[in-house]
Protein backbone atom coordinates (compact mmCIF):
# COMPACT_ATOMS: atom_id res chain seq x y z
CA UNK A 1 0.00 0.00 0.00
CA UNK A 2 2.56 2.61 0.56
CA UNK A 3 4.39 1.83 -2.56
CA UNK A 4 1.03 2.78 -4.22
CA UNK A 5 0.83 6.30 -2.23
CA UNK A 6 4.22 7.33 -3.52
CA UNK A 7 3.80 6.42 -7.00
CA UNK A 8 0.83 8.46 -7.01
CA UNK A 9 2.30 11.51 -4.95
CA UNK A 10 5.23 11.28 -7.62
CA UNK A 11 2.61 11.43 -10.92
CA UNK A 12 1.01 14.37 -9.48
CA UNK A 13 3.89 16.63 -8.57
CA UNK A 14 4.94 15.55 -12.25
CA UNK A 15 1.62 17.12 -13.94
CA UNK A 16 1.42 20.66 -13.30
CA UNK A 17 -2.00 22.36 -14.63
CA UNK A 18 -3.26 25.59 -13.36
CA UNK A 19 -6.88 25.20 -12.81
CA UNK A 20 -7.60 27.71 -15.76
CA UNK A 21 -5.70 27.62 -18.75
CA UNK A 22 -7.79 31.18 -19.77
CA UNK A 23 -11.27 32.55 -19.86
CA UNK A 24 -14.06 33.37 -22.25
CA UNK A 25 -16.36 36.01 -21.84
CA UNK A 26 -19.33 36.21 -21.79
CA UNK A 27 -20.63 32.29 -22.09
CA UNK A 28 -23.93 33.00 -23.64
CA UNK A 29 -25.54 36.13 -25.45
CA UNK A 30 -28.18 36.96 -28.08
CA UNK A 31 -27.42 38.47 -31.46
CA UNK A 32 -30.10 40.24 -34.18
CA UNK A 33 -29.70 39.76 -37.85
CA UNK A 34 -29.02 43.06 -38.23
CA UNK A 35 -28.21 46.62 -36.61
CA UNK A 36 -25.95 46.74 -33.90
CA UNK A 37 -27.08 43.87 -31.71
CA UNK A 38 -25.81 41.64 -34.80
CA UNK A 39 -21.71 42.34 -33.88
CA UNK A 40 -20.90 41.00 -30.20
CA UNK A 41 -17.49 41.00 -28.58
CA UNK A 42 -16.35 38.29 -26.67
CA UNK A 43 -12.89 38.33 -24.18
CA UNK A 44 -10.22 35.76 -23.68
CA UNK A 45 -8.09 36.11 -20.57
CA UNK A 46 -5.44 34.50 -20.30
CA UNK A 47 -4.96 33.44 -17.18
CA UNK A 48 -2.64 31.20 -17.20
CA UNK A 49 1.73 31.24 -16.33
CA UNK A 50 2.53 30.34 -20.04
CA UNK A 51 1.93 31.84 -23.46
CA UNK A 52 -1.26 30.30 -25.01
CA UNK A 53 -2.54 30.07 -28.42
CA UNK A 54 -6.40 29.95 -29.17
CA UNK A 55 -8.83 29.54 -32.06
CA UNK A 56 -12.07 30.60 -31.86
CA UNK A 57 -14.73 28.84 -33.96
CA UNK A 58 -18.79 28.50 -34.36
CA UNK A 59 -21.02 25.46 -35.11
CA UNK A 60 -24.66 24.94 -35.49
CA UNK A 61 -26.58 23.46 -32.73
CA UNK A 62 -29.57 21.23 -32.40
CA UNK A 63 -30.63 18.42 -30.07
CA UNK A 64 -31.89 14.45 -30.54
CA UNK A 65 -34.73 13.40 -28.73
CA UNK A 66 -32.81 11.78 -26.54
CA UNK A 67 -30.98 15.35 -25.44
CA UNK A 68 -27.55 14.66 -27.73
CA UNK A 69 -25.86 17.60 -29.51
CA UNK A 70 -25.52 17.58 -33.08
CA UNK A 71 -22.64 20.20 -34.34
CA UNK A 72 -21.51 21.17 -37.60
CA UNK A 73 -19.36 23.83 -38.49
CA UNK A 74 -21.13 27.27 -39.42
CA UNK A 75 -18.16 29.45 -39.64
CA UNK A 76 -19.63 30.33 -42.73
CA UNK A 77 -22.33 32.49 -41.91
CA UNK A 78 -20.18 34.75 -39.36
CA UNK A 79 -17.24 37.12 -39.08
CA UNK A 80 -14.72 36.24 -36.61
CA UNK A 81 -11.79 38.76 -35.85
CA UNK A 82 -9.38 37.65 -34.98
CA UNK A 83 -10.15 33.93 -34.90
CA UNK A 84 -6.46 32.89 -33.67
CA UNK A 85 -5.04 34.79 -31.21
CA UNK A 86 -1.52 34.41 -29.26
CA UNK A 87 -1.82 35.85 -25.59
CA UNK A 88 0.99 36.22 -22.63
CA UNK A 89 0.29 35.54 -19.51
CA UNK A 90 -2.40 37.92 -18.31
CA UNK A 91 -2.89 39.40 -21.71
CA UNK A 92 -6.87 39.69 -22.81
CA UNK A 93 -8.32 40.03 -26.30
CA UNK A 94 -11.24 41.04 -27.26
CA UNK A 95 -12.70 38.63 -30.79
CA UNK A 96 -15.44 40.60 -32.66
CA UNK A 97 -18.43 38.44 -34.00
CA UNK A 98 -20.53 39.63 -36.55
CA UNK A 99 -23.65 37.37 -37.98
CA UNK A 100 -23.43 37.53 -41.98
CA UNK A 101 -26.16 35.13 -42.54
CA UNK A 102 -29.97 35.98 -43.83
CA UNK A 103 -32.15 39.21 -42.34
CA UNK A 104 -35.01 37.86 -42.31
CA UNK A 105 -35.68 34.27 -39.71
CA UNK A 106 -38.87 33.22 -38.50
CA UNK A 107 -37.50 31.47 -35.53
CA UNK A 108 -33.96 31.42 -32.99
CA UNK A 109 -31.14 30.13 -34.68
CA UNK A 110 -28.71 28.58 -31.79
CA UNK A 111 -24.98 28.31 -31.92
CA UNK A 112 -21.76 26.74 -29.98
CA UNK A 113 -18.70 29.41 -29.87
CA UNK A 114 -15.83 26.98 -29.27
CA UNK A 115 -12.63 28.66 -27.97
CA UNK A 116 -9.74 26.19 -28.09
CA UNK A 117 -6.61 25.96 -26.83
CA UNK A 118 -3.99 25.03 -29.61
CA UNK A 119 -0.93 22.76 -28.77
CA UNK A 120 1.29 25.41 -29.79
CA UNK A 121 5.29 24.80 -27.86
CA UNK A 122 6.52 29.00 -26.90
CA UNK A 123 9.17 27.36 -25.06
CA UNK A 124 12.96 28.64 -25.82
CA UNK A 125 14.19 24.97 -24.61
CA UNK A 126 15.22 22.93 -26.00
CA UNK A 127 14.42 19.85 -24.02
CA UNK A 128 10.94 19.95 -22.68
CA UNK A 129 10.18 19.10 -19.00
CA UNK A 130 8.45 16.03 -18.39
CA UNK A 131 4.40 16.00 -17.68
CA UNK A 132 1.12 16.10 -19.44
CA UNK A 133 0.26 19.35 -20.78
CA UNK A 134 -4.22 19.87 -20.87
CA UNK A 135 -5.36 21.41 -23.75
CA UNK A 136 -8.68 23.51 -22.84
CA UNK A 137 -11.69 24.09 -24.47
CA UNK A 138 -14.74 26.82 -24.10
CA UNK A 139 -18.19 26.18 -25.35
CA UNK A 140 -20.31 29.20 -25.25
CA UNK A 141 -23.79 29.97 -26.80
CA UNK A 142 -24.73 32.28 -29.34
CA UNK A 143 -28.51 32.70 -29.98
CA UNK A 144 -29.69 34.70 -33.38
CA UNK A 145 -32.84 35.93 -32.66
CA UNK A 146 -35.12 39.11 -32.23
CA UNK A 147 -36.55 40.61 -29.41
CA UNK A 148 -40.13 39.37 -30.13
CA UNK A 149 -39.47 35.70 -30.10
CA UNK A 150 -40.05 33.43 -27.04
CA UNK A 151 -40.24 30.08 -26.37
CA UNK A 152 -43.80 28.19 -26.06
CA UNK A 153 -42.79 24.48 -24.22
CA UNK A 154 -45.64 22.06 -23.78
CA UNK A 155 -46.39 18.80 -23.15
CA UNK A 156 -46.60 16.79 -25.97
CA UNK A 157 -47.84 12.94 -24.33
CA UNK A 158 -46.92 11.42 -20.89
CA UNK A 159 -47.17 7.78 -20.89
CA UNK A 160 -46.62 4.49 -18.83
CA UNK A 161 -43.64 2.42 -19.78
CA UNK A 162 -42.28 -0.75 -17.95
CA UNK A 163 -40.27 -0.29 -14.97
CA UNK A 164 -43.26 1.99 -13.26
CA UNK A 165 -41.75 5.17 -15.58
CA UNK A 166 -43.36 7.52 -17.59
CA UNK A 167 -41.99 8.67 -20.49
CA UNK A 168 -42.58 12.52 -21.42
CA UNK A 169 -42.31 14.18 -24.47
CA UNK A 170 -41.75 17.81 -24.14
CA UNK A 171 -42.39 20.43 -27.51
CA UNK A 172 -41.08 23.45 -28.05
CA UNK A 173 -43.77 25.30 -30.05
CA UNK A 174 -42.40 28.61 -29.60
CA UNK A 175 -39.58 30.65 -31.85
CA UNK A 176 -36.91 30.58 -29.29
CA UNK A 177 -35.38 28.55 -26.64
CA UNK A 178 -36.81 27.85 -23.12
CA UNK A 179 -35.28 27.19 -20.09
CA UNK A 180 -37.04 24.94 -17.76
CA UNK A 181 -36.77 26.58 -14.02
CA UNK A 182 -39.04 26.15 -10.97
CA UNK A 183 -40.30 23.22 -12.71
CA UNK A 184 -43.79 21.54 -12.28
CA UNK A 185 -45.80 18.81 -14.21
CA UNK A 186 -49.75 18.49 -13.33
CA UNK A 187 -50.76 15.30 -14.21
CA UNK A 188 -54.30 14.34 -14.58
CA UNK A 189 -56.44 11.47 -15.91
CA UNK A 190 -59.56 10.15 -17.78
CA UNK A 191 -60.95 8.50 -14.66
CA UNK A 192 -61.82 11.95 -12.68
CA UNK A 193 -59.32 11.68 -10.29
CA UNK A 194 -57.58 14.79 -8.38
CA UNK A 195 -54.59 16.23 -10.46
CA UNK A 196 -51.31 15.17 -9.07
CA UNK A 197 -48.31 17.47 -9.00
CA UNK A 198 -44.75 16.49 -9.64
CA UNK A 199 -42.07 19.11 -8.35
CA UNK A 200 -38.53 19.36 -7.40
CA UNK A 201 -37.06 15.79 -6.74
CA UNK A 202 -40.20 14.19 -8.97
CA UNK A 203 -38.34 15.86 -12.11
CA UNK A 204 -34.82 15.04 -11.64
CA UNK A 205 -33.04 15.28 -14.85
CA UNK A 206 -35.48 17.95 -16.36
CA UNK A 207 -35.51 20.82 -14.10
CA UNK A 208 -32.71 23.34 -15.84
CA UNK A 209 -32.73 21.78 -19.24
CA UNK A 210 -32.91 23.77 -22.69
CA UNK A 211 -35.50 23.04 -25.08
CA UNK A 212 -34.19 24.51 -28.29
CA UNK A 213 -37.12 26.32 -30.40
CA UNK A 214 -38.85 23.31 -32.97
CA UNK A 215 -37.16 20.42 -30.92
CA UNK A 216 -38.76 17.85 -28.62
CA UNK A 217 -36.70 16.14 -26.04
CA UNK A 218 -37.57 13.12 -24.07
CA UNK A 219 -37.53 12.14 -20.44
CA UNK A 220 -38.14 9.42 -18.11
CA UNK A 221 -39.42 10.12 -14.91
CA UNK A 222 -40.44 7.74 -11.54
CA UNK A 223 -44.33 6.75 -12.04
CA UNK A 224 -45.87 7.97 -8.71
CA UNK A 225 -47.90 5.19 -7.03
CA UNK A 226 -51.35 7.75 -7.38
CA UNK A 227 -50.54 7.46 -11.25
CA UNK A 228 -53.58 5.23 -13.19
CA UNK A 229 -53.21 3.29 -15.94
CA UNK A 230 -55.62 4.93 -18.14
CA UNK A 231 -55.49 7.77 -20.69
CA UNK A 232 -53.07 10.75 -19.15
CA UNK A 233 -52.81 14.14 -19.61
CA UNK A 234 -50.46 16.63 -18.11
CA UNK A 235 -49.49 20.27 -18.52
CA UNK A 236 -46.49 21.77 -17.37
CA UNK A 237 -45.18 24.86 -15.95
CA UNK A 238 -41.91 26.56 -15.53
CA UNK A 239 -40.19 29.78 -15.56
CA UNK A 240 -37.85 30.48 -18.59
CA UNK A 241 -35.17 32.80 -17.93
Amino acid sequence: MKRKTVIYTILLLMISVPLFSFQLTPISTDMSTTGSGSVKNFTVINSNEDIIAVQMSIYSRSTTLEGDEINEPADDLFIIYPSQIILKPGENQIVKVQWKGMADITSELPFRIIAEQLPVNFSTEDNESGGLKIMFRYIGSVYVKSKSMKPDVIVESLTAVDDGKLRLVLSNKGQAHGILSNLSLQITDNMGSDPLILSGPDLEGIEGENILAGEKRQFFISRPPEVTDGELNAVIFYQDH
